[in-house]
C-alpha cells in the first residue's frame, strides 16, 4: 500500500477542498491583520524548515516531507498559528521527516541546532531541551493519525524525464544536499497510467531545472493538500515549458508546423475527392479509386512536447486548475515578498523569475541583496513575523477573556 498512491493514506485521508482549508484557517484569519499575514507565516516557516534542513545536511525530500507534515497539522480544525508555536511544530516536523526519509538525526542535535536557528530568527524563548521536542513529536504523530508516508511529485517528474533530465535533476538536488528521486518503477501516477512511457526527450536541461524549482516552491503553499502528486508534476512540467523561452518557442513552432501539414493534407484530400472533367463510367470510377489510394495517410504528430501532453491520460481541466493555483501562490508570495522592512538579509526567493531564461536567478538575487544593505523581504524579518504571531495571540487571549467574563 505504501507504493500505491491510490491506496495510500495521503490519497484517502489527506486531500482537502479549498473550503475545508479555509475553515481550518478560520481562527488565524480572525485574529490576523490580513489573509496575507497568515500566508506569510506559512511561507516563512517553510523557509525556516529548509534552512534547518540545510544546516543539518539533509536532502530536499526531508524539507518536502516536513513541509507536508506542517501543512497537515494546521489543516486540522483546532490547530492554529495563534494557539500553538509554529517554530516548535516545524522543528518536530523536520525531526519526524528525517526519520521517515531514512536519514535520522539525533534528537539532541536537532534540538540544539533548532534553538540556534530560531534564536537567530528572533524567537523570544525557543526551548532547547530535548523533552519539549519529544513531547511535541508525540503530539504531532497523534494529530497526523500516524499517516507518515508521503508521495511527492518528484518521482512523477523523474518518470517523465530521460537520462539527460535525471542528470539535470541530480545536479539540482546536489544544491540541496541529496537525491530527490526514488525508484521510478514503483509508482503509477494514474489508476490507468499516464499513457506515455519513459525516454521522451522533449525538454531541455534548463527547463527541467525550472520544473523542479516550481515543485520546490509549491511546498510553501497548500497545493500538496489539494491535488494528487501526478497533477502537480504535470502542472510544473507545463509551467517549465511555457515559462522557459526556448521551450515556449519550440511549442509554438511545432504547433504552426503541424497546422500547416494538416492544411496541406486536407487540400490534397479535397482535390482527390472532387476530380474535375472526368467522364462517368467504369473507367472514370477506377481512376478515382486509384487516386484515392494514392492519398497519403494523415500527418502524424511529431514526438515533441505537444504530443507528450496530448498522450497523457489526465483531465487537463484539473491540470489547468493546478497551474492557476501555482500562479496564484506566486502572486501572493510576490505581494508579501515585496513588502519592505528595515532588515538587510534577503529571504529565500521563489524561482519564478529565473524560469524565463532557464536559469536560477533566485540565488543571485539573494546574494546581491545581502551585500547591498538595502531593504529586503518581510519574509526575512524574523522579529516582525514573531510580532505578527504575538499580536494574533494577544487578540485571541483578550477575546477569550471577554467570553469568560460573560
Amino acid at each position: 500500500m505504501a507504493s500505491d498512491y491510490w491506496l495510500s493514506s495521503q490519497c484517502n485521508h489527506w486531500l482537502f477542498s479549498r473550503s475545508q482549508l479555509i475553515t481550518a484557517r478560520a481562527e488565524d484569519l480572525r485574529y490576523a491583520d490580513s489573509p496575507d499575514d497568515v500566508a506569510a507565516i506559512g511561507i516563512w516557516t517553510c523557509n525556516a524548515i529548509a534552512a534547518l534542513t540545510k544546516r543539518l545536511s539533509q536532502r530536499q525530500r526531508v524539507t518536502a516531507t516536513a513541509c507536508i507534515f506542517f501543512r497537515r497539522f494546521y489543516a486540522k480544525i483546532g490547530n492554529s498559528y495563534c494557539s500553538t508555536d509554529p517554530a516548535m511544530v516545524a522543528t518536530a516536523c523536520f525531526y519526524i521527516a528525517a526519520k521517515i526519509e531514512e536519514t535520522p538525526v539525533h534528537v539532541r542535535v536537532v534540538a540544539s541546532e533548532a534553538a540556534k536557528l530560531w534564536s537567530e530568527l528572533g524567537h523570544p524563548s525557543f526551548p532547547s531541551d530535548v523533552s519539549s521536542l519529544g513531547q511535541m513529536e508525540f503530539y504531532l504523530l497523534e494529530d497526523l493519525d500516524f499517516h507518515l508516508i508521503v508521495h511527492h511529485p518528484y518521482r512523477v517528474l523523474l518518470t517523465f524525464s530521460n537520462n539527460v533530465g535525471k542528470i539535470a535533476l541530480s545536479k539540482l538536488d546536489d544544491d540541496f544536499g541529496g537525491s530527490i528521486g526514488m525508484d521510478l518503477n514503483t509508482h503509477t501516477a494514474g489508476k490507468e497510467g499516464l499513457g506515455l512511457g519513459l525516454g521522451m526527450d522533449v525538454e531541455s536541461e534548463d527547463a527541467r531545472l525550472g520544473d523542479a524549482f516550481v515543485l520546490n516552491d509549491t511546498y510553501r503553499t497548500d497545493i500538496g493538500l489539494l491535488y494528487p502528486p501526478h497533477l502537480i508534476a504535470i502542472a510544473a512540467l507545463y509551467l517549465g515549458f511555457t515559462l522557459h523561452q526556448p521551450s515556449r518557442d519550440s511549442l509554438v513552432a511545432s504547433a504552426e508546423k503541424m497546422r500547416e501539414r494538416r492544411r496541406k493534407w486536407a487540400a490534397a484530400a479535397a482535390a482527390l475527392s472532387h476530380p474535375s472533367n472526368q467522364d462517368s463510367g467504369s473507367v472514370g470510377g477506377s481512376e478515382s479509386a486509384e487516386q484515392h489510394s494514392d492519398l497519403p495517410p494523415p500527418p502524424v504528430p511529431p514526438p515533441d512536447a505537444l504530443s507528450f501532453f496530448a498522450a497523457l491520460n489526465v483531465d487537463f481541466r484539473l491540470v489547468a486548475e493546478v497551474v492557476q493555483h501555482i500562479l496564484a501562490g506566486y502572486e501572493v508570495w510576490h505581494r508579501i515578498d515585496h513588502a519592505s522592512t528595515a532588515r538587510t538579509e534577503q529571504a529565500p526567493q521563489s524561482h519564478m523569475d529565473g524560469l524565463e531564461d532557464g536559469k536560477d536567478k533566485g540565488a543571485t538575487q539573494t546574494s546581491t541583496s545581502n551585500g547591498s544593505g538595502t531593504s529586503s523581504s518581510v519574509l526575512s524579518d524574523g522579529p516582525a513575523m514573531f510580532a505578527k504571531l504575538h499580536r494574533m495571540r494577544e487578540r485571541r487571549r483578550l477575546e477569550l477573556n471577554l467570553l469568560n467574563e460573560r
